[in-house]
């Protein structure tokens, strides 16, 4: 092998390794800005009924929107594991009348829990982001 092809190699591995490296550092660094708090234990609980009318999952956090009885829209942030209806649920973005995810990104999501229209009741807490008063749940139940 030529001295000009080792050389090649030699950046071309160089370059690789940046590359992991960067990747690395932003994957971390990713993970420390996540939220999706576990619930603390002893933490005092509330409830909310209402209806669910969104649902979304991303890299950073999660959450989703509850209308009470009184027609005020409430938002929470979704915890880990977030169960709906005492099952685990990892579903991104729940199904509605016109839009269906790919079947790889929400396989679990109860097929009788249909935003905008089902009547939920929301167990959650008190917490704080970035210095800043949410609620967070991670549990959402079917009511009948």
């Amino acid at each position: 092998m030529s001295s000009q092809a080792r050389q090649i190699i030699r950046g071309l591995a160089s370059a690789v390794g940046l590359v992991i490296l960067f990747y690395s550092v932003d994957a971390s660094d990713a993970q420390m800005k996540a939220f999706f708090p576990k619930r603390p234990a002893g933490v005092t609980v509330s409830h909310l009924r209402g209806v669910l009318v969104d649902y979304g999952i991303g890299n950073a956090s999660g959450g989703f929107t509850v209308v009470d009885g009184n027609g005020k829209r409430v938002d929470f942030y979704t915890a880990w594991p977030m169960y709906i209806d005492g099952r685990p649920v990892k579903c991104s973005i729940a199904p509605t009348e016109t839009f269906k995810p790919d079947p790889r990104y929400c396989p679990d999501w109860p097929s009788n829990i249909r935003l905008g229209y089902t009547k939920v009741e929301v167990i959650y807490w008190s917490s704080a982001r970035d210095g800043e008063p949410v609620l967070v749940s991670d549990e959402i139940r079917k009511l009948p």
